[in-house]
């Protein structure tokens, strides 16, 4: 499993990636989605220890493979920033950035024009379903039989 999660990740069609940037350490996470696999790839690099995970899921999981990272109400500050990643141009787009007080809810940042962050569900379904179709294989056109 980690070999085929780990190969996902390596040539995806669409990947989301994420930093929750705290005082004690940053988590990263890619979730790469290809065809009807999605594979979860998260560490951690802090001061008190650092952890991989990896875990391979149906690709009607990966919005919620990414969630599962974000706490609804964090314990110390952090900052959580979105990317996400197509395949056809490669280019990593910005989809939000949010922070968030200890004990409290986030906050869209301004300066990204970040909406709230319960839309960020909906946001990441969009934008891996945009992702998906423009990497689909185009039909062949067919020729005329003359």
């Amino acid at each position: 499993m980690v070999a085929a999660a780990l190969a996902l990740q390596a040539d995806p069609w669409a990947a989301v990636r994420f930093e929750l940037r705290e005082p004690g350490g940053v988590t990263r996470v890619c979730v790469a989605v290809d065809g009807d696999a999605a594979c979860g790839l998260a560490c951690r690099a802090a001061g008190d220890g650092a952890w991989v995970e990896v875990a391979l899921v149906p690709v009607e999981r990966a919005v919620e493979e990414v969630l599962r990272w974000v706490p609804a109400r964090p314990v110390s500050p952090v900052t959580l920033v979105v990317w996400v990643a197509g395949p056809v141009d490669a280019v990593v787009r910005p989809l939000g950035r949010w922070t968030a007080s200890a004990g409290e809810g986030w906050l869209p940042d301004p300066v990204w024009d970040t909406g709230d962050l319960a839309t960020l569900p909906d946001d990441l379904r969009a934008a891996l379903a945009g992702c998906l179709a423009a990497a689909a294989p185009v039909a062949p056109v067919a020729r005329d039989a003359r």
